[in-house]
Parts: C-alpha cells; structure tokens; sequence
C-alpha cells in the first residue's frame, strides 16, 4: 500500500473530518470510512497503530465527532480518560484538556504510559455516555520514528540556497522564512531546533497549513529556538517522497520534533498541536 493510501484510509480520514470540515469521521474502533453514521457523540483517533510503543511515554491525539460522524468543534473543556488492555484499567484515570488555540477544531493530547504491546481501549464519558476507541501498541524496536532521548538526525533539508533535489522546498503560500538553514547546520549552532514536517498544499490530514501557521507566530516570542520546515514531496505530482521522510522514518504527516541545544531529541508533537501545547513545549526546551 503506497504512503498517500494509507493516510487516506487511516488515521488521515479522521483528521481530514475533524480540519477540513464536512467530511465523515471514523468509527469509535477505526479510524477508516464507516457505513452508518454513529447514533450518538464518538471519539476518533487523529493517529496510525504504527505510532504508539510500549514502555515509554506516548502522547496520543483524539476528536470528538457528533451525531452524524463529523469532528464536532463543540466539546467538553475537558475529558477523562481512562485506558483498558482486555478490560482491566491499566493506570489511574487521566483528565486531558481540550486543545483548539490557533486551529479550527479542536483535539484531546493523551499522554500516557503502558508497559506491553497490545491493543488498548480509551474509554471516556461525553453527554453522559460511554465512548471508547481501540488503538495499538508496539514493541519499541517496531517504531521507526526517533523517540525522545535520542539523538536528532544531522540531516541537510533543503533551503533557499540549495533545494537538494526538492522543488518547490516549501509549499505555504506565501513561502514560509524557514528555509535558510540546514537541519545538520542548525544542530551545530548549540541551540535548541525545531523541525516541522508538512506540505500545507498536499497535506492528506489537512492541519500542515495550519500547524506551520502556529509555529511561525512563535518566532517572535522564542528567538532562540531554530526553526525549520520541510516538505513531503520532492515536487508537485506528489508522486516521490523527500528524503527527510526517510531519515525520520515517516508514515504520517505532520509532526514536530524539538531537540535541546545538545541535539537531543527533547519532544515530539505528532499529526496535531495549537498555540498552547506549543509555547508549553517551546518554553520546556528553550
């Protein structure tokens, strides 16, 4: 199954709905098409199952869809989570905030920890009750995405001066000012750096265009964090994959990775962020 399919037709249906407006959400157990629309208020994932792994800290980002299967942009302020593996609560309950600050609908960030692979259940309450949806976890070895502690690949990303075989290197429109350096010149400067992976044009989750709009407004506020972005395709038949999807080892899009001055992977925000998880993760690494 080639990239684009599998965004289509996984956790990028559910985003799709829940930024795009109009379109149908996924099932409270998947997050591909469904054939009947929910009777009641469902919780769709805004992730894949090749995401998520075992043992480590995780964040994993859901929506609230209504009556007729569309991410809803009214939710409760907050939600309570509470996670099962074969029915048993694995963990005390966890109360997530809803976040919207910057973004057109909004989206529940769940971090949390589990000790095994398997299949885990969310369950939580919305206008009195229960909804829940399945997701995976993965052996550790299984995640091709750097996990925090490690170390930020050294990689040139393309830039004004040298597109390093990517064309257009950004594809906001107007282009984004965060084109001037490398990624590999960046980690050098003994500063922290954030690297956002998006195509605003072609994002399959539609939110690149918009997460590239909350970092930029950050600029300002955080001089000292280094900032970059780079596309998904090598160009315009979105036929090719840029190279940094393959040094990441990307299966979605976007995502944010932050790494301290020391070049340390500090934080990952994955398919979803707004103006105030951000400047929280922004302000723990600068």
């Amino acid at each position: 199954m080639s990239r684009r399919a599998f965004l289509a037709g996984s956790a990028g249906v559910a985003l799709l709905a829940a930024c795009g407006g109009g379109e149908e959400a996924s099932s409270t157990t998947s997050v591909g098409p469904t054939t009947e629309a929910p009777r009641g208020p469902s919780l769709v994932k805004f992730f894949g199952d090749d995401l998520l792994a075992a043992g480590i800290e995780q964040r994993a980002t859901f929506g609230v869809a209504d009556a007729e299967g569309v991410v809803s942009g009214e939710v409760p302020p907050s939600l309570e989570f509470t996670i099962l593996l074969e029915g048993a609560a694995i963990g005390a309950p966890i109360t997530v905030a809803s976040h919207r600050d910057g973004l057109p609908r909004p989206y529940f960030p769940l971090v949390f920890t589990v000790p095994e692979p398997g299949f885990y259940t969310a369950v939580t309450e919305i206008d009195g009750g229960s909804v829940e949806a399945t997701f995976g976890v993965v052996d550790l070895a299984q995640v091709s995405v750097p996990q925090v502690g490690e170390a930020m690949p050294a990689f040139e990303t393309p830039t004004v001066s040298d597109g390093r075989g990517v064309n257009p290197i950004c594809t906001a429109e107007p282009q984004c000012p965060l084109h001037d350096v490398t990624l590999a010149e960046a980690l050098i400067e003994a500063r922290p750096v954030a690297l956002l992976v998006s195509t605003p044009k072609f994002c399959q989750v539609a939110i690149c265009g918009p997460v590239l709009d909350v970092l930029l407004a950050q600029q300002a506020s955080f001089p000292n964090v280094r900032m970059i972005h780079a596309e998904v395709y090598t160009d315009e038949t979105t036929e090719t994959l840029a190279p940094v999807i393959d040094v990441f080892g990307l299966t979605y899009e976007p995502v944010l990775f932050l790494a301290s001055s020391a070049g340390t992977l500090a934080a990952r925000l994955d398919n979803i962020y707004d103006t105030t998880e951000l400047t929280e993760t922004l302000q723990a690494v600068s």
